[in-house]
């Protein structure tokens, strides 16, 4: 009867290392296929992933300690592209030609400019104490350092 006893408590024991090793198991399987994040903000931010007959546009909306939440709104021209918010950026190609771009909070701040086919523009948004954005063009490499901290935005569909 004891033996008995032992037994099943050997077995519960067992039954729950599976049931806690399996779903470690599979996370632990899951990150290993999973391409770390700098390997994929290289490639996306790698002008030679645009293609040769668009433009491509970046729109970054570094997080920092001061930074406002206010979410901010980007359109290229007409086109709604999404919603920026802290740590978020957007990014899409269009047909080359005039941009007009906007960003658009408590204030709209307006950017025109001849996009080329071929080429990638890097802005960042920012938003001051006194809820007003800017857009200000940047370098890639300092699109790069930004994009390290920075996760997708929400596109409009």
């Amino acid at each position: 009867m004891i033996k008995d006893k032992s037994q099943k408590m050997n077995k519960k024991a067992q039954m729950y290392k599976l049931i806690f090793l399996c779903p470690l198991l599979a996370f632990i399987c899951s990150c290993a296929s999973t391409p770390p994040m700098s390997s994929r903000i290289s490639s996306s931010v790698d002008s030679d992933q645009c293609p040769v007959s668009k433009a491509c546009i970046y729109v970054i909306r570094p997080d920092s300690q001061n930074t406002q939440q206010l979410n901010l709104k980007v359109s290229d021209g007409m086109k709604g592209i999404g919603v920026n918010g802290p740590g978020t950026y957007l990014q899409w190609a269009r047909t080359p030609g005039v941009v007009f771009l906007e960003s658009r909070g408590e204030n709209l701040i307006e950017v025109n400019f001849q996009a080329a086919a071929g080429q990638t523009y890097y802005f960042t948004q920012s938003v001051n104490n006194s809820d007003q954005n800017s857009l200000v063009s940047i370098s890639k490499d300092q699109a790069f350092i930004y994009l390290k901290s920075c996760h997708p935005a929400n596109k409009v569909s």
